[in-house]
């Protein structure tokens, strides 16, 4: 696999990590 698009897609997961518990956090209040 390409470092780049590898690169990418760890990227991609963190952020949409970062987002999912960032809305729950905001549901949760």
């Amino acid at each position: 696999m390409n470092d780049t698009v590898f690169g990418f897609l760890v990227a991609a997961e963190m952020a949409a990590l970062f987002w999912a518990g960032l809305l729950i956090a905001v549901a949760r209040i």
